[in-house]
């Protein structure tokens, strides 16, 4: 019962729409295990939403979701987990040296999916310390 009560509160709460593009299955992620404790808590953070990018801090103020926009590169995307990850210019420097060049190459879902679900120790220590630069440009 816990297990579909979990599904159902992913696929409905708006706060989840990321989440739910990397997380199917209520089970324990093998990173949790595998990395240091400092890139655990990060991942763990921008993979719940507890990071400060537009979309989470502008949820406290009330401010409607599609109104939470990157003022970072002048694109004024949707701040959101996939647009500082994959595609805001204002990090692209960063990106390169942390990410993939295949990830930010035309990104999109399946993309966000696998770098995200990584199970490379490497690429997911990466991957943290590209989300901590993005963190604190906040």
């Amino acid at each position: 019962q816990y297990c579909q009560k979990w599904s159902s509160d992913v696929n409905s709460l708006a706060i989840c729409t990321s989440y739910r593009l990397f997380k199917h299955k209520f089970e324990m992620e093998e990173y949790l295990l595998d990395l240091p404790l400092r890139d655990r808590i990060c991942l763990a953070k921008f993979r719940t939403g507890n990071i400060k990018i537009p979309v989470n801090i502008l949820r406290y103020a009330l401010v409607p979701r599609e109104e939470r926009r990157c003022e970072l590169c002048g694109d004024h995307d949707l701040g959101d987990e996939f647009h500082y990850l994959l595609q805001c210019r204002y990090f692209s420097q960063e990106r390169s040296l942390y990410l993939k060049k295949y990830y930010f190459t035309r990104p999109n879902v399946l993309k966000f999916y696998e770098v995200v679900n990584s199970k490379n120790v490497g690429s997911l220590r990466n991957l943290a310390k590209f989300i901590r630069i993005v963190s604190h440009a906040f």
